[in-house]
């Protein structure tokens, strides 16, 4: 879902990478669905914790807004993992963003940066 113009929606998700050496690296991410941008991201071995997560959405506000909320409705779509889904996670994203859902809830689609998207990091991958 792309938004006509920056700051009206973002998308967050995560993903893993297995390393070679056995370990894996958990990610999430959130994106503005207008420009692209990865305005901010977590990585880490353990898991990806409800409070990662909204210090991603704490750190994307304050990085394009100067602020602690934004000053004007922003749709924040994520999966209903349950880093998103818990209750804290979610009363603090309204706080901040004041209308906060599933992605697949609100638009019928997995994520603005579901698998095949391709234009998500603006990287290439020549395997493909």
């Amino acid at each position: 879902m792309i938004a006509p113009t920056s700051n009206l929606r973002w998308s967050s998700d995560g993903l893993e990478i297995p390393c070679w050496n056995g370990e894996v690296v958990r990610l999430a991410f959130a994106i503005d669905t207008h420009d692209r941008e990865v305005m901010a991201w977590v990585a880490t071995t353990g898991g990806i914790s409800g409070e990662m997560i909204r210090d991603l959405m704490l750190a994307c506000v304050e990085r394009r807004f100067a602020a602690l909320r934004a000053p004007h409705p922003l749709q924040c779509l994520a999966d209903s993992g349950s880093a998103y889904a818990a209750h804290d996670t979610r009363s603090r994203l309204r706080a901040r963003c004041h209308n906060v859902g599933a992605a697949g809830r609100w638009s019928g689609e997995s994520s603005a940066c579901r698998p095949g998207a391709g234009k998500c990091f603006l990287v290439r991958n020549e395997n493909r």
